[in-house]
Order: structure tokens, then C-alpha cells, then sequence
């Protein structure tokens, strides 16, 4: 069982890993942070697993730094 969660959360990290290399090159940036935030929104009123909203929260938040720090267009 702990090898099956390792591998899981490995898998998590490198999907992170691609998603937030790929984030970086989508044109709409701001539409998607906005796309994002009301998703968890969403996810939290319907109450929604923790693991989903962590997931988006987590999404949110590189996309929020990507637009921060200039290396993302906006």
C-alpha cells in the first residue's frame, strides 16, 4: 500500500510538473486564473474531496505566481 501511494504521488508531481511548464505557455492567463479561482470555489461549496481542492488550489496558486513574476504573459 505505501509503495502504491509513493508511485501516486510521484505521478502527481510529475503531471504538476507538466502542467505548470504548459501553463506557462497558454496566451488567455489571466481567463484562466479566473477559470480556476471560481472552480475551487465551486469545488468547495459542493463540497468537493480535499484532495480535488488541493489540486486546484494547488494549480491556482503557480498560475497566480506564473503571472507574478513575469514568466507568463498576462
Amino acid at each position: 500500500m505505501d509503495e502504491q501511494l509513493t508511485e501516486l504521488q510521484a505521478e502527481l508531481h510529475g503531471l504538476r510538473l507538466v502542467l505548470t511548464i504548459a501553463l506557462d505557455l497558454v496566451p488567455r492567463q489571466r481567463e484562466v486564473l479566473d477559470r480556476l479561482r471560481a472552480a475551487e470555489g465551486t469545488l468547495r461549496q459542493q463540497n468537493a474531496l480535499a484532495g480535488t481542492i488541493e489540486v486546484v488550489r494547488s494549480y491556482r496558486e503557480i498560475w497566480e505566481q506564473s503571472s507574478h513574476d513575469g514568466s507568463g504573459q498576462r
